[in-house]
């Protein structure tokens, strides 16, 4: 039995009514659900949504799919961890609304198939996946107009195309990143990756010939106001800013942030230390995560709206790297905010979900509440993805709660088109 605890704007309640729980699918199993992304037939329009669970000791993992009626047409076990939908700043997006997705194994790679509804399974010629583990990455982008995978294993990226599977390109990395956001980004003919731990490298994909390479260098350690020693400013998270010339926004470990030019690299905006934190022990009390991009007040640069370490959530001003505004709340945030518009003023609203399973609605203009409503009693942060999953014309909103279930809620009276999914860059 949920508890429903509802706090919301007046004017918001009488235009659009509230949240409402409408289903929820339990995985009965050893595993714990780990992601999930909805998906769609390209020929009958409907969603499906896939469910990615696993088991550490002993290793296995397992592949649940569900119809747009929340039936398990569906389901494949495997003795190995994949790797699985990416929580990464603007990497889950690749996944979704896609027919199919590509589990890479340690011997195979695993193809699920939307419109066929099956998982058919192609041989990798070598055996360079071996002891692979759930913290690789899978991401699609667009080359030479045509779709290719970056799979993102450890020190290595690789670069497949989807039609044929075929390895393309092979990237080395000094630095094993495993971090929720520094995924590799493709920019025309370049590709764009975390190096080093604070380092970031610009490579021409068909030469390997370095391009640029931009470092955030070291941080002053203080203690009570007394310089103790240095570290790294690490990358924590950047994203390709979707503007001309393309941009590069960076956030660092010391809560810094900044902007460079993504055909050269050089600097164009930085913001140091933007919570104004002067001791770096201290930076991860202010450092944004699960950064997205919008245009959040109509000058044409995109913007970023984000949650934080320090549980807010801000919106960043894309040209000059000021807050825009910030919504203060009571616990942390673990994953993927959603965008979208609902009361037609051109700026998107953004849902966040945080660890005491409440979400927010905040006012994209304004940064003020729409929505703080409590969904479950149990679970953690959970990403909101936004749909129309049953293609009924209201908006819903897919979600891990409580502990190991995914729920769908809908919200009344938001009208979308039949089958919407909402896709954020």
């Amino acid at each position: 039995m949920r508890l429903f605890f509802l706090i919301v704007l007046p004017f918001f309640f009488q235009t659009y009514g509230q949240i409402k729980s409408i289903k929820t699918i339990s995985i009965n199993s050893d595993m714990n659900i780990w992601s999930f992304a909805v998906l769609k037939n390209s020929q009958t329009n409907e969603n499906y949504l896939v469910i990615y669970s696993l088991n550490d000791k002993p290793a296995k993992s397992k592949i649940s799919v569900y119809n747009s009626k929340y039936q398990l047409v569906l389901e494949k076990e495997f003795t190995e961890i994949l790797p699985y939908f990416s929580s990464s700043s603007g990497s889950h997006s690749t996944v979704l609304g896609r027919k199919n997705f590509h589990f890479i194994g340690e011997k195979y790679v695993y193809i699920l198939d939307i419109d066929k509804l099956k998982i058919e399974s192609i041989k990798l010629s070598d055996n360079r996946y071996e002891n692979i583990n759930q913290k690789r990455r899978v991401y699609y982008e667009q080359l030479n107009n045509q779709e290719i995978l970056v799979f993102d294993c450890g020190k290595t990226i690789d670069i497949y195309a989807t039609n044929h599977f075929k390895l393309l390109y092979s990237f080395k990395k000094e630095y094993e990143e495993r971090g929720s956001g520094t995924k590799p980004f493709i920019d025309q003919n370049n590709i764009i990756y975390l190096n080093k731990k604070n380092e970031l490298i610009c490579k021409e994909i068909k030469t390997d010939r370095i391009i640029w390479e931009y470092s955030t260098g070291t941080e002053g350690i203080s203690f009570l106001g007394i310089t103790v020693g240095n570290a790294p400013d690490y990358i924590s998270e950047y994203i390709l800013v979707d503007e001309k010339p393309r941009s590069i926004f960076i956030n660092t470990s010391a809560g810094d942030l900044i902007k460079i030019n993504a055909e050269n690299g050089k600097e164009i905006v930085k913001h140091d230390r933007f919570r104004n934190n002067k001791n770096l022990t201290k930076s991860y009390d202010g450092r944004l995560t699960f950064i997205s991009q919008a245009d959040m007040n109509e000058d044409g640069i995109p913007d970023f709206p984000s949650v934080s370490t320090d549980k807010n959530i801000y919106c960043i001003n894309g040209k000059d790297l000021s807050t825009m505004w910030y919504y203060s709340t009571s616990s942390k945030f673990e994953d993927l905010i959603s965008l979208y518009d609902i009361n037609s003023d051109s700026i998107p609203e953004i849902f966040a979900i945080n660890i005491d399973q409440s979400i927010f609605i905040i006012d994209g203009k304004t940064g003020h509440a729409l929505v703080n409503e409590k969904l479950s009693t149990s679970g953690f942060g959970s990403r909101a993805v936004l749909c129309d999953y049953n293609s009924d014309g209201s908006l819903d909103l897919v979600c891990i709660l409580p502990t190991n279930q995914v729920s769908i809620y809908e919200l009344n009276d938001i009208n979308v088109n039949k089958g919407l999914i909402v896709i954020n860059k």
